[in-house]
C-alpha cells in the first residue's frame, strides 16, 4: 500500500477533551482487513482567531496506547497568533495512539494536523 499524506482540521467548540485522531489497530480478519498503521505527524498548528479573548490556554496530549502513558504539550496563544505545537520534532503515533486537545475557552482555537500515514503490507 502506498503511504499517503493526511490533514485533519477543526475548531475546539468545547473545553472538554477532543480526540483529533486515533490510529487504527491492525485486524487482518476484518472485512476489509485493517493493516498495521503508523502516523508520522510533522505539524500541529493552532490558530487563535477570536479577538474577544486575548489569550487562550491550549493543551495537547499524545496518548501512547502501547505504554498506557500520555505526553502533554501546552501553550498560551494570543489572539491573531498561529503556533505549531510540534515545532520541536516529528511525532510518531502507532496502533491505538491518540492525539487529544482541549482549550480553556471554547470556540477560540482552530487547529490543523498534517501527517504521513504509513500502512503495512497485508
Amino acid at each position: 500500500m502506498a503511504d499517503v499524506f493526511k490533514n485533519f482540521t477543526g475548531i475546539l467548540d468545547t473545553t472538554a477533551n477532543a480526540t483529533i485522531f486515533t490510529v487504527p489497530v491492525a485486524n487482518v480478519a476484518a472485512t476489509p482487513p485493517i493493516p498495521a498503521t503508523t502516523y508520522v505527524a510533522k505539524t500541529f498548528f493552532i490558530v487563535h482567531e477570536a479577538v474577544t479573548n486575548p489569550k487562550t490556554l491550549v493543551s495537547a496530549y499524545h496518548y501512547d496506547a502501547s505504554e498506557d502513558q500520555t505526553i502533554a504539550f501546552a501553550a498560551e496563544v494570543s489572539a491573531g497568533v498561529a503556533l505549531n505545537l510540534f515545532q520541536n520534532g516529528v511525532y510518531v503515533f502507532e496502533a491505538g495512539d491518540q492525539l487529544i486537545v482541549n482549550a480553556n475557552i471554547a470556540n477560540n482555537i482552530n487547529w490543523s494536523v498534517s501527517l504521513l500515514e504509513i500502512k503495512g503490507q497485508q
